[in-house]
């Protein structure tokens, strides 16, 4: 016999999904319980959660234990399967984007060293899969900075996690090993955010008029690797790729990262003007060798390879 017809429409479902009589009858409400064996529901969640931050939305989430959940599958479990950790990561960093109460309730779980150290271990473990994670807690503390409030100057001296992507140091080793990892011949939907993530790192360093000092240092850990230019080169022809692929291919234009994205939907995620990002791609990318934010002031002649094809495999 053929399979009985579903019980309730699609329609029906959507309303119970989100609009239950009362807020803990509705499916979402109920969700966090199934996220530690169906991971593409966390999925769901982080679509849902992507674009313009809703307050309202993290709120609803936070009070039901979803970062704590989340937390308990990264940290404590210790997950080890990087499609389910890179899932985890994203709804993690939507869920903790521009939001003082998720800091502090990171803070709280994770509220010894050991724990910490466990889950820097597993952000270290791929970088691949926890960029957007990097990527949302970069921008919270650019946004924390800013603000004067007594409740973000708390979470600003309290979070650990905070407190490690604030250090220069901590900022140029995930800036290197976001840039290393991706070559234009081996870009994918996958890994390519990780080339937005090193430019919002390098944007935000530019708003405070560092940008100089960030390509200074990449130019000292590239020495300090003994491979003198070769990492400068290759995130200028990936700078290069950015700006045909999200600016001069109208059919590629929309098509940023995981899923279609206009300029305007990807400005309103970062809270950073697309201009803004087209002009920084822009400045890095001047060929003036006097200009002390391009990226060929840093790369010594004789290692200079920028002008090749690199399209060619």
């Amino acid at each position: 016999m053929g399979a009985s017809a579903p019980a309730h429409s699609e329609r029906e479902f959507t309303k119970h999904l989100f609009c239950a009589d009362e807020p803990e009858e509705g499916s979402l409400s109920h969700l966090s319980q199934y996220l530690g064996c169906r991971f593409w529901q966390a999925r769901a969640v982080e679509s849902f959660l992507r674009g313009t931050t809703s307050y309202a939305d993290q709120m609803f989430l936070l009070k039901r234990g979803l970062l704590e959940h989340i937390l308990y599958c990264i940290v404590d479990s210790e997950c080890k399967s990087r499609d389910v950790l890179q899932s985890y990561f994203d709804l993690l960093g939507e869920l903790m984007k521009f939001n003082v109460d998720a800091f502090k309730r990171f803070n709280k779980y994770i509220n010894t060293d050991a724990k910490f150290q466990v889950f820097l271990k597993q952000i270290n473990s791929s970088l691949v899969d926890s960029n957007m994670l990097v990527r949302c807690v970069t921008l919270s503390l650019d946004r924390f900075e800013n603000q004067v409030d007594m409740k973000v100057a708390e979470v600003l001296s309290e979070c650990r996690l905070l407190a490690y992507i604030a250090q220069v140091p901590t900022q140029m080793s995930f800036l290197f090993r976001l840039i290393n990892i991706i070559h234009v011949q081996t870009l994918t939907q996958e890994n390519v955010s990780c080339l937005n993530t090193s430019l919002v790192i390098l944007m935000l360093a530019r708003r405070k008029e560092r940008l100089p000092l960030y390509l200074r240092l990449l130019q000292r850990m590239e020495h300090s690797k003994k491979y003198p230019g070769f990492l400068l080169n290759n995130f200028h022809n990936l700078l290069r790729f950015w700006q045909q692929h999200y600016l001069h291919k109208d059919k590629d234009s929309t098509c940023l990262e995981n899923a279609p994205l206009s300029p305007s939907l990807f400005a309103q995620s970062s809270c950073i003007s697309f201009s803004y990002w087209k002009e920084t791609v822009s400045i890095l990318l001047n060929p003036d060798r006097q200009s002390p934010s391009a990226l060929v002031s840093y790369i010594e002649e004789p290692y200079m390879d920028i002008d090749r094809d690199f399209t060619e495999e």
